[in-house]
């Protein structure tokens, strides 16, 4: 067993360094095996938690869709968001194509503004549906990127459902998305427990959370995605008062 979760594992190290020969090779070989296996279990973890939060808002879109097939307009905006789960889906699962093969994700073009806002209309059935009142402000303003609509959406998607669990009982998410000085920003701001400053300060560190059923990859997914991109992410909390968070990414310069 052990031998084939090295195989496995091989396929996504760096290439092999010279073999040494002796017990201290051989020990250092295990100790970069359990570093390699470590890694290889939380690249899967994080890979779950993302499948499971896409099939999670395509349960919710086809039970919408049956509830509505006796109104053509409510079932053709159900299937929209059923569709648009499945898209983002299939992205995921390309993603990880891409990384066990070895390839570097490319850096699609995306309107930022554009990606989010087909985001949003995937989840505002299911937020109406859970109490959460939702805003949006959008300046409208282009806000052409790099990075491909998937991956921008999945930070949102994120972002909304972590917000989503904040607020068991309903209450308000405001979202803003706004493009000035060459960056694009969006706010995600909810009312719902918030946290201390302990937790706050753990609050991206994968695997870390205070939920019973978490998984504590949300916000690190996240910060992760946010970093490659090229942008920031803050997050302010209080208890009782609800959490902001701000992800700042950069704009492609203009032709």
């Amino acid at each position: 067993m052990r031998r084939r979760h090295a195989r496995a594992v091989q396929r996504f190290t760096a290439s092999p360094r010279p073999a040494r020969a002796g017990a201290a090779a051989a020990e250092a070989g295990d100790v970069a095996l359990d570093a390699a296996l470590t890694a290889l279990g939380r690249a899967v973890s994080q890979v779950a938690h993302e499948l499971r939060n896409g099939l999670w808002n395509l349960d919710l879109a086809l039970r919408a869709l049956d509830e509505a097939l006796d109104e053509p307009a409510r079932a053709r905006a159900h299937l929209a968001e059923a569709v648009g789960a499945a898209a983002r889906l299939r992205a995921l699962a390309g993603n990880v194509l891409a990384i066990a093969r070895g390839r570097r994700l490319a850096p699609d073009p995306v309107d930022f503004r554009v990606a989010c806002r087909e985001a949003l209309d995937g989840v505002a059935c299911f937020l109406r549906g859970a109490g959460i009142e939702l805003t949006v402000r959008d300046d409208g303003r282009p806000a052409p990127g790099r990075g491909g609509a998937a991956r921008v959406q999945q930070v949102l998607l994120n972002l909304v459902l972590n917000a989503l669990e904040a607020m068991p009982t309903g209450g308000r998410l405001a979202i803003r998305l706004a493009t000035r000085g060459g960056r694009f920003t969006l706010t995600v701001r909810d009312t719902g427990r918030g946290m201390d400053r302990a937790t706050l300060a753990r609050a991206t560190e994968p695997f870390f959370t205070t939920r019973p059923n978490g998984t504590g990859l949300g916000l690190a997914i996240v910060q992760d995605t946010v970093t490659a991109l090229g942008g920031d992410l803050e997050l302010a909390s209080r208890p009782g008062r609800g959490t902001r968070v701000r992800v700042t990414l950069p704009l492609s310069p203009t032709p």
